[in-house]
């Protein structure tokens, strides 16, 4: 059942239909009046190949040409096979209404409320500009479509509605389960974590370095003042003691001579 609803038509939504045999898209001719012609060409993915499904009367759709703005319908109302399709104003007609029935792949058989005709290419044609027409279902692949949402943003929008797994935000709650990753606290608490307060203890050990001060015991060097004992060198007053040096008074004793004069008294 969910694959089905993945795959349901969107009333509303802009479609590429793509013929499974040839890989070409169901294209109205570009800003066609009434009558204007419907062929299977490569894909573009212009204005021309994009057909928005509404929803019709009793489970039915009409497939409006986003270029044109006009209805996929049967020339002339017409219900035998070979019954050429073209586009035309919606005028609420069952020949403008289809019924798609999804078959096992993905693919659908577009088909035709009026006659239960399905959509068909003409002559099984593989190439560009070949006629669409109307044909009784032989299941075969120029008679199955695959609806591609274009832009392809439009598909994202299934998926938000598959937001619900998103949503599953009890993943959050789940966030909050690894909250109670408090078990990873532990983990730092490996011995691995023990050895970084070794590293720790390494730093601590620089307050060893910090012993810096016992180079403060520089002051020895102050200890200079022992070069104030050079007061020692002040000592030259002992040089003072040149006076030894004045005691020339001693020539003083010249008056030994005196006994010279002696001599001359014995002259006389």
């Amino acid at each position: 059942m969910a694959v089905k609803k993945a795959d349901a038509i969107v009333s509303g939504r802009t479609y590429l239909i793509v013929n499974r045999k040839s890989g070409k898209a169901l294209s109205g001719e570009s800003h066609a009046d009434n009558g204007g012609v419907v062929e299977q060409f490569f894909l573009t993915r212009e204005d021309n190949q994009l057909w928005t499904a509404e929803k019709a009367e009793k489970g039915t759709w009409k497939l409006v040409c986003k270029d044109s703005g006009k209805c996929l319908d049967v020339i002339n109302g017409g219900e035998v096979d070979g019954a050429w399709v073209h586009q035309w104003d919606y005028v609420g007609g069952e020949t403008q209404q289809w019924k798609l029935e999804a078959t096992k792949d993905g693919y659908y058989k577009i088909i035709n409320a009026k006659s239960g005709k399905c959509l068909d290419v003409v002559d099984i044609s593989d190439e560009d500009g070949a006629a669409i027409q109307i044909w009784e279902d032989a299941n075969g692949e120029n008679q199955q479509w695959k609806l591609e949402a274009w832009p392809v943003v439009e598909e994202a929008k299934p998926a938000e509605e598959a937001k619900p797994v998103e949503e599953v935000k009890p993943a959050e709650e789940v966030k909050a389960a690894p909250a109670k990753a408090p078990a990873k606290k532990p983990a730092a608490r490996k011995p691995a974590a023990k050895k970084a307060p070794a590293k720790k203890s390494a730093a601590k050990a620089e307050p060893a370095a910090k012993a810096e001060p016992a180079k403060k015991t520089e002051p020895a060097a102050k200890a200079e003042p022992a070069k104030k004992a050079e007061p020692a060198a002040k000592a030259e007053p002992a040089k003072k003691a040149e006076p030894a040096a004045k005691a020339e008074p001693a020539k003083k004793a010249e008056p030994a001579k005196k006994p010279g004069r002696r001599a001359s008294s014995k002259k006389s």
